[in-house]
């Protein structure tokens, strides 16, 4: 049928591949003005095609095409749906932009299941944007019928790629050559089939990864029967293990038997590489690429006669010159290294991360936590600093991909590496540390400050209150910078129309599930999911805290108990029958609590907890209206470029989420008093045959007691008042003072302070503050004659504007001849250049100090006073008390 259509449509078609080959040349020799307006002239006459699209989009995603273009492109794009979010469109361009990760775009749009909503057309067109040689028969005629539904043209592109491109039919027994009304448009195609594709050649110069830049461009330049042949080879190693092993295809293997011909093991492989491939005839290992090394590794794991065997300086090298090995490889691929590799501690340790990150498996985890454990303690005698130092020189790619898993969760749980008095938060800073030294990212020393000051925070601050549902921010914080930094970031690329996000009813189909707003719910999800579930900083580790380490039947039973106990002795000493009673009901109102603890005041799992009442799920019918107005704040908040108030963002939209359970929970709570928490006097009187007026008078008082109980439970199930990073300026000041104190053991000043007495600082500005305070206490401690008076002044005043700062004053006595060289120092780093002053120290610090001041927003002005012999350091900062 599609065969007739073709030959009654000979002349279009015909018409269309040498309009077709036209802008192809165009493209080639860079006239992508040129190329867009035939492009745009071709769909009004033919109408609208993939093959059209994905023209449009490689021109739209080409670094050479100028803003012209670029925006002529995008009116046309949009028209073809990019606009409207249609996945196809979007998919394209995403595609074949650098910006976006390939594999999570293929998982989003290629890997869906078929079901819901989604029709056989989107799940078709979903799969071939990625996989568009078809390998079976029947994946063949599925892709004609939805490619047909596209545009006629997509649909005889797809037979011609599929058939004249490859082995002429052989695999699907369609020989399209001999059939009746095709010959000219066979003879056409050849034409354009042969052409060269310079424009794809030439835009993977300069990348990074020449073969990857080649295979993620290719999609738009299929007709290219070289580069089908290179599609046919790759997509069939290039995707996940269950996949790749389920379909026979010989055609396929064929290919990569041939390309891969000359090597025999994965050792052949580690070797160095100058990356200059390009769609070599064979594979060359001394010339491939990241992209080409990754594929053969593929190839030779699918065999079974390669050789596979590799000691711990081959893995090195090999993990050093692949990428998504823990993607691409199967969990039984893992094992075979596992087996064939030399034993050694560190050959371990790594391919149990691989497999491990692979399988998400608790069994996995724990094995590779044991060996990294004993690795790092036996080679290194715990040091997990000269661990990466040392993997560093062996192979930075591996140090950096075994740094990622060295997270606070990670490390609490290495507990020969971590010694128990060891604070885990000052551990992952000086690893962050170490990472910011070692590959020049000041980012990861921004958090390893942060993180410090936390620490040392929480270290003055004592003891955390549990008198209220408690999760700390401050870890979870760093799980969300640890975990969401890099698609926070590329959220933050996207353009989001808030009107989308109130029809957001959930996730979606998986065909969008690469739209901002549905990654950004993503994101939410996860952090809540966290939020709640997490043992060592969420919601889940104070309930362990108050449920199974028995806080909760402490409080509900102990004091229940001694006053039956003193009845039984008392009121009730001869009336054996109200014992009876009270002994039962005692023992209904004990496993109720007990129950409520373990069913009820939990975590919901349809297995584990079906009757939890903290549902995760941030889609659950009663929080839709707050997660769409979470999502829209967290898009506003994400114009301020601020990562700070990002992750607050999400803080606070967990607790906005979670007040829903808070309400179930105390009204949950408020019932069972009144259905099980309550003695009723009158069965009481009756079961017991006791007098009626002591049974009142003891109803009542327990009564009473279990109301005033189960109202203190109660009030443990609401928002504590800190719900971003907070602290007094008092404690900020006093964790400063311990930090210098320990610089400078004999630093020891008399304070005076003056002004108000507290201020709270909220966000991330006491990290501000924080180090404005060291810089002027540490000069004191390292240049003041001890012991020195300080005095310490807080005020809020009003700038010329009047608008409303906080002025914080640190005032610490001086010598006529120190007033001099404290003046001049000051003017030159007040007003002189001070790009260095994270460098170079120049004996003051007074240089970060002005830094701070033209660096970041709250910090305003910066002004001094030397008089009386007090030199006074005036910090205006634009905070809110």
């Amino acid at each position: 049928m599609l065969c007739s259509r073709l030959a009654t449509n000979e002349g279009k078609l015909l018409q269309f591949i040498e309009t077709y080959k036209e802008i192809n040349i165009l493209i080639n020799e860079e006239h992508l003005g040129d190329a867009q307006s035939l492009i745009e002239r071709t769909a009004e006459e033919y109408g609208h095609s993939i093959r059209i699209l994905l023209k449009a989009s490689y021109i739209y995603t080409h670094p050479s095409a100028n803003p012209n273009t670029v925006t002529r492109c995008k009116i046309f794009l949009d028209s073809c749906g990019m606009g409207q979010r249609n996945f196809v469109a979007r998919g394209a361009v995403d595609m074949l932009s650098a910006d976006y990760n390939f594999l999570s775009i293929r998982r989003n749009i290629a890997s869906r299941e078929r079901a819901g909503n989604r029709t056989a057309f989107s799940n078709d067109i979903g799969e071939w944007l990625f996989f568009p040689i078809q390998r079976t028969q029947l994946g063949f005629s599925a892709q004609l019928r939805s490619q047909r539904q596209a545009s006629l043209i997509d649909a005889a592109f797809t037979l011609f790629e599929n058939v004249l491109n490859l082995d002429g039919g052989d695999r699907f027994k369609l020989n399209v050559r001999s059939m009746t009304g095709l010959v000219r448009l066979c003879a056409a195609w050849d034409g354009l089939a042969s052409k060269p594709t310079k424009s794809l050649m030439k835009r993977s110069e300069g990348s990074k990864d020449k073969t990857f830049q080649i295979y993620r461009d290719s999609i738009a330049w299929l007709e290219i029967a070289s580069i089908t042949r290179f599609r046919a080879r790759v997509d069939a190693l290039y995707r996940d293990p269950k996949s790749r092993n389920e379909l026979e295809d010989e055609y396929s293997r064929g290919l990569n038997r041939l390309y891969y011909r000359g090597v025999n093991s994965l050792k052949e492989l580690c070797v160095d590489s100058s990356n200059d491939a390009s769609l070599q005839d064979y594979f060359d290992p001394k010339s491939e690429s990241i992209f080409g090394r990754t594929l053969a590794v593929l190839n030779l794991m699918q065999s079974p006669y390669t050789e596979k065997k590799l000691d711990t300086s081959d893995l090195l090298a090999l993990m050093n010159t692949t990428s998504d090995i823990d993607t691409l490889l199967g969990e039984s691929d893992l094992d075979i290294l596992l087996e064939h590799g030399d034993g050694a501690p560190l050959f371990q340790v790594i391919i149990l991360t691989l497999k491990s990150q692979h399988t998400g498996s608790p069994r996995a985890a724990s094995r590779l936590r044991t060996a990294f454990e004993n690795l790092v303690c036996d080679s290194y005698h715990s040091d997990l600093r000269a661990f990466f130092s040392d993997l560093n020189k062996k192979a930075t790619v591996v140090a950096q991909y075994l740094f990622e898993l060295c997270d606070e969760r990670f490390l609490e749980l290495l507990y020969e590496v971590v010694p128990e008095d060891a604070s885990v938060l000052q551990i992952r800073a000086d690893l962050l540390l170490w990472y910011s030294e070692t590959y020049g990212e000041k980012t990861y020393a921004e958090r390893a400050r942060i993180m410090q000051i936390d620490a040392r925070i929480q270290q003055v601050r004592g003891a955390i209150d549990d008198t209220r549902i408690y999760v700390d921010k401050v870890r979870f914080a760093h799980w969300i910078q640890d975990n969401y930094l890099d698609e926070i970031a590329a959220i933050s690329r996207e353009e989001v129309k808030l009107t989308d996000i109130a029809v957001l009813g959930g996730f979606g189909g998986q065909e969008d599930s690469y739209l901002p707003e549905v990654r950004m719910a993503k994101v939410l999800q996860a952090a809540y999911k966290e939020f709640c579930e997490n043992t060592h900083f969420g919601i889940a580790s104070y309930l362990g805290r108050r449920i199974r380490h028995g806080t909760l039947a402490g409080v509900l039973i102990s004091k229940i108990e001694e006053s039956i106990s003193t009845a039984k002795e008392n009121d009730f000493s001869e009336n054996l029958q109200a014992q009876r009673y009270l002994d039962t009901w005692l023992e209904g109102y004990k496993k109720n609590v007990n129950k409520l603890g373990a069913d009820y005041l939990q975590v919901y799992s349809p297995k584990a907890k079906p009757h939890g009442l903290l549902n995760t799920n941030i889609w659950e019918t009663p929080k839709v209206d707050i997660t769409r107005g979470s999502l829209r704040g967290l898009f506003e908040v994400l114009e301020s470029d601020n990562i700070m108030d990002m992750i607050n963002g999400i803080i606070q939209s967990c607790w906005q989420l979670i007040q829903l359970d808070l309400v179930r929970i105390r009204g949950f709570l408020i019932s069972r008093r009144t259905h099980w928490g309550t003695l009723d006097a009158t069965e009481f009187a009756r079961a017991s045959h006791a007098e009626r007026k002591a049974v009142s008078a003891f109803c009542a008082t327990t009564n009473n007691l279990t109301d005033e109980l189960f109202k203190s439970v109660v009030s443990w199930f609401h928002q504590p008042q800190e719900m971003v990073p907070s602290a007094p300026l008092t404690l900020l000041f006093d964790a400063v003072m311990k930090e210098v104190q320990e610089a400078f053991p004999n630093f020891d000043p008399i304070l005076e302070p003056q002004g108000v007495s507290e201020v709270t600082l909220t966000g991330g500005t006491y990290h501000i503050v924080y180090d404005a305070l060291y810089i002027l206490l540490g000069n004191a401690a390292k240049h003041g004659k001890q012991p020195i008076k300080i005095r310490r002044k807080l005020e809020f005043v009003r700038d010329k504007d009047n608008h409303r700062e906080l002025l914080v004053v640190v005032a610490t006595g001086c010598s006529d001849a120190q007033a001099t060289k404290i003046k001049d120092k000051m003017n030159e780093a007040l007003s002189g250049d001070n790009s260095d002053a994270n460098s170079l120290d120049h004996g003051s610090g007074f240089k970060k100090l002005a830094h701070l001041r033209d660096t970041t927003r709250e910090l305003k002005r910066v002004e001094y006073s030397i008089e009386n012999g007090e030199f006074g350091v005036n910090l205006f900062f634009e905070l809110l008390a």
